[in-house]
């Protein structure tokens, strides 16, 4: 096969192709135990009390998958949360839970009574069943134009572009396409960009770079002394 005068763009439309996926995703939150009271912690990631990592007892609630406790009366800002979600409950005895987030912290909490001590492993227990499909945002294809803000969103990736401009709801990008340049190998001017980087003609004369390279830094850009229009 000759791959010099092969068109990808028909491969290429597909895997950029914008549409929402029909997925049913099952909510599980009606199975979660909300349940709030007073309890006595250890430092996160401490198993053991000592003379300066004593019990602290702290205000807590667990709701929608997750364990916040309140250091002060102001119950209205947590001053810590511990995911439940995917995570998992440890029987410890004497009234002592260990909370294991899978994430790499472990909390230990400590129950008035018995009674209590039951009520709050059945309602940490219940809230460790993953929901995590449910809590994603579930984009529209197309949003109406936000009637405050006149805002364009760009999305530059090292392997495609994204850009759309701000709606009323969440929505999928308007333009979705590769990362690419063609750039004419004597003049060293930007044919093409994107897709029309790919066809035969323009590669046939052209170099194909990526101008973004692969970074945790938005401002990494890679320009090998491009000339454009």
């Amino acid at each position: 096969m000759n791959l010099r005068n092969w068109d990808p763009n028909p491969v290429i439309s597909l895997l950029y192709q914008i549409k929402v996926m029909d997925e049913v995703v099952e909510d599980i939150s009606h199975q979660y135990i909300t349940m709030e009271g007073l309890m006595e912690k250890l430092p996160i990631n401490k198993k053991k009390a000592t003379l300066l990592k004593t019990w602290k007892r702290r205000y807590f609630k667990a709701k929608d998958g997750w364990l916040h406790y309140y250091e002060s009366g102001n119950r209205d800002e947590a001053s810590e949360s511990i995911q439940l979600m995917g995570g998992e409950i440890h029987d410890i005895g004497n009234r002592v839970l260990g909370i294991d987030d899978g994430r790499g912290r472990y909390l230990m909490v400590r129950c008035p009574t018995e009674k209590e001590y039951g009520q709050w492993k059945l309602a940490l227990e219940s809230q460790t069943a993953d929901n995590t499909k449910a809590t994603y945002v579930k984009p529209v294809l197309k949003s109406s134009k936000n009637p405050d803000k006149s805002v364009v969103i760009v999305d530059l990736g090292s392997s495609a572009i994204r850009a759309g401009i701000l709606g009323t709801q969440a929505s999928l990008p308007d333009v979705f396409f590769p990362s690419i340049l063609a750039v004419d190998r004597e003049t060293g001017q930007v044919l093409a960009v994107g897709n029309d980087a790919l066809k035969p003609d323009i590669r046939s004369k052209c170099k194909i770079i990526h101008p973004i390279r692969p970074s945790n830094k938005v401002d990494q850009v890679h320009n090998p002394g491009l000339k454009t229009n």
